[in-house]
């Protein structure tokens, strides 16, 4: 269902590397185990700073922490080889140097093939909000909505295109904005769908610890995660056993030229960037199917029989 030959090749990679590796019930261990030890001993610990999609940087002296460092350190690091932990899948060995474009430093992770920016050229709180607040995207925008039907509609056929006909599906629009337009599109398709944004819908009754829902979205988010292995964490705790995970977010390119040249990256709010073979390994690593029904979109199904 891949479009595109670079999104292909960066999926059939990943899925080579699994078949090879160990089996499944051992990549989850080591994924909860990675989890457990980046979480302070408990995997199902949540971010202290509470599920914050744009969760701020750590404020840690320390170049490959983030925080205080300017870009001059960040690029010192990359002249020198230096790597930075991938945030994504938190795998060793660590992420190497990517890119550095207009003297920001970008990374790459050998594992999952996430790149990501260096966090010391990330954005204040307050300029991430001036940014997002700047984005012309209504509940009601015929353009805005054909654009995120690329994950309704396989969304939809999944949970039933009707609820009148079907059973209605409990939902969570996870990062939803100032618009959240999706959430419009599946309450009309007969839907209940709740909303969380730190900024514009900070519902935390939404996300506190046991709620779950039949499908959670993440649309137009990922990408902004400064913490994103924590999120993908706290979105696959709010799936129930059986549920589902949509992810929408533009595929990244696979060269560091064409890269550089692309108009995802020059937003200054976007800091991660995933592939196909991303998604597929974090959903193989918590022992999820993923489904890759469209470009740029990740449809991720829990196991019946997890909580």
């Amino acid at each position: 269902h891949l479009d595109g030959n670079e999104d292909a090749a960066s999926l059939a990679r990943t899925l080579s590397r699994l078949a090879v590796s160990s089996s499944p019930r051992a990549h989850r261990a080591q994924a909860r185990k990675r989890s457990a030890v980046h979480n302070g001993g408990s995997s199902s610990r949540r971010s202290s700073e509470g599920l914050v999609k744009r969760s701020r940087p750590s404020t840690s002296t320390d170049p490959d922490v983030g925080g205080t460092s300017g870009p001059s350190s960040a690029e010192e690091r990359a002249s020198s080889g230096a790597s930075a932990a991938c945030p994504v899948c938190r795998e060793s060995p660590a992420a190497a140097h990517f890119a550095t474009v207009a003297k920001q430093t970008y990374w790459r992770c050998p594992h999952c093939r996430a790149t990501f920016l260096d966090s010391s050229h990330h954005l204040s709180l307050e300029a991430e909000k001036a940014r997002y607040e700047k984005h012309e995207n209504g509940e009601d925008s015929p353009g805005y909505r054909r654009f995120l039907s690329s994950l309704a509609d396989p969304l939809l056929a999944r949970l039933g295109r009707s609820a009148p006909n079907h059973k209605a599906s409990r939902g969570l629009d996870y990062g939803c904005g100032p618009g959240p337009a999706l959430a419009a599109m599946l309450r009309e398709a007969g839907h209940e769908v709740a909303v969380y944004d730190p900024i514009f819908a900070p519902d935390r009754a939404a996300v506190a610890a046991g709620t779950q829902y039949d499908f959670v979205t993440c649309t137009e988010v990922a990408e902004h995660f400064y913490r994103p292995a924590e999120e993908f964490d706290t979105m696959a705790a709010l799936v129930r056993g059986g549920g589902l995970l949509a992810v929408l977010t533009s595929f990244q390119p696979e060269s560091a030229d064409q890269f550089a040249e692309w108009h995802y990256r020059r937003d200054p709010t976007h800091v991660v960037f995933y592939g196909a073979g991303t998604l597929a390994l974090l959903a193989e690593e918590r022992g999820w199917t993923c489904e890759i029904p469209v470009k740029d979109v990740a449809i991720m199904r829990k196991p019946v029989d997890s909580s």
